[in-house]
């Protein structure tokens, strides 16, 4: 505004100039003086009118350019979020496209892992492959909400855990990895550690299971020793953890001992974050080591005690939980019979194979359609329904609600139980949410599927 009115006044100052020196100067001179100080006059005045012109047009173009700019930012964010949207999509859908064959891999290495009858060279084997299977879908697993965890958009899922197996998963874990390479593991577990907390038990094991990622994926030969230790403050108790890595690393741009991985660690950081902790790296001229600090509850302040922990140390503790499995005690449930709903087969004869101790009779439908076609039948009660979510045509949720909406009691109250792929963190209440009972990933866990079947299958007095 005020280089308008610098500009307006000049002009005006020499249009004025001008008809003043025209004024007295055509008295007394001859009309070609007259005519050439007007021309002088004139053009100064155009060149300032122009320079102004010029400037305005500066200014608006900057402003356009600005415009566009954000226009562009704007575009940008939407591309962005478009992006981001279409790469939650695809993990989504790879989540279950992969935990499907990942689900028949460990279900069948699970069922002959239950037999107590099993030779020791093919339960080795087995357990391998167990292990690879374990291994691949906790990848799975963070690969589906790596996303979220990048932009601080997850939500904590807190629930009652078991310490031991928490610490026995992320060993079970990363063992293979550690066979692969000359490394030598010591792990050091608190025998006083409380034996069950309260917290997000896969957000801590993904935490720990960066960290190591970290180390392995430069790691060559050296040695790894974790320390996981607890502090108590009131009702809460903050796990402790320190892993140590001291050997060579594959990175060529690496002194010797240096180690990172900035998607990992970060991950984790935020994820840590969360849990009002805290994640530290300390480097030396021979070794890294991550400190770890997460905030958990309280729950059951009983210790782990010594046999445990000599367990954990000595990575038997695997082997202790396989032989409870192989030991299960099948309640024997002949009276009922369960309705399967799920498009591959081979889910079905997985899931079939391990109700079969039970004495369970099991229907099957490979759709929605023919399953709300026996529920309208009636000609059979079922105990419970198990279902599949990911289904084409008509999905589990959809197939629910219809169920539900059947005039009877019996399709209003029968348990329908989620059994999914689709397992990404905090689906387990949109299945509630949609008149499901209760849940079921998939792979099929023994001991998770024994308890599903006490809480909704078993009748008490039979």
């Amino acid at each position: 505004m005020k280089t308008k009115i610098i500009f307006a006044l000049v002009a005006c100052i020499l249009m004025a100039f001008a008809f003043s020196v025209y004024t007295v100067v055509g008295i007394e001179s001859d009309a070609s003086f007259i005519s050439y100080i007007s021309i002088v006059l004139d053009v100064l005045v155009m060149i300032f009118l122009s320079y102004y012109l010029v400037h305005e047009q500066r200014i608006q173009n900057e402003k356009i350019a600005l415009l566009l700019s954000n226009k562009g930012l704007q575009a940008k964010a939407e591309m962005a979020e478009e992006v981001s949207k279409i790469k939650t999509d695809f993990l989504i859908r790879m989540n279950h496209e992969l935990r499907t064959p990942l689900s028949t891999v460990i279900g069948y290495s699970d069922l002959l892992l239950s037999k107590a009858d099993l030779p020791r060279e093919m339960s080795e084997n087995v357990t391998k492959i167990y292990d690879a299977g374990n291994m691949l879908l906790s990848l799975v697993n963070d690969m589906s909400d790596i996303s979220k965890i990048e932009n601080k958009e997850f939500e904590l899922l807190p629930t009652d855990y078991d310490i031991p197996s928490l610490i026995n998963g992320v060993v079970s874990l990363n063992m293979l990895r550690m066979k692969s390479r000359n490394i030598d593991f010591k792990l050091n577990v608190n025998e006083n550690f409380p034996s069950r907390l309260f917290g997000d038990e896969h957000r801590v094991k993904q935490v720990f299971n960066n960290i190591f990622s970290n180390i392995f994926k430069y790691a060559v030969e050296g040695n790894i020793n974790w320390n996981i230790d607890f502090e108590r403050s009131r009702d809460n108790i903050w796990l402790v953890s320190r892993v140590e890595y001291s050997g060579i690393s594959a990175r060529k741009d690496l002194d010797f001992y240096k180690i990172e991985d900035p998607l990992g660690i970060n991950a984790a950081k935020k994820i840590a974050e969360a849990m009002e902790g805290t994640i530290e790296e300390e480097d030396s001229d021979k070794s890294t080591l991550f400190s770890v600090r997460l905030k958990q509850r309280l729950r059951l302040g009983t210790p782990i005690g010594k046999d445990i922990a000599d367990n954990l140390r000595n990575f038997d503790y695997s082997i202790i939980k396989r032989k409870k499995k192989a030991n299960l005690v099948y309640t024997p449930m002949r009276y009922a019979k369960i309705l399967m709903v799920d498009d591959m087969i081979v889910n079905l004869d997985v899931a079939q194979g391990l109700m079969q101790p039970y004495g369970i009779e099991i229907d099957m439908a490979v759709s929605g359609k023919i399953a709300i076609a026996k529920m309208m039948t009636q000609s059979v009660k079922y105990s419970a329904i198990f279902m599949d979510h990911m289904m084409p045509e008509m999905d589990g949720v959809e197939t629910v609600r219809r169920i539900r909406e059947l005039d009877s009691d019996y399709a209003r109250n029968i348990p329908i139980i989620a059994l999914t792929a689709n397992a990404l963190a905090g689906n387990d209440k949109m299945f509630l949410e949609n008149g499901f009972d209760d849940f079921l990933s998939k792979p099929i866990d023994l001991m998770k599927l024994d308890s599903i079947l006490k809480k909704w299958v078993m009748v008490k007095d039979k």
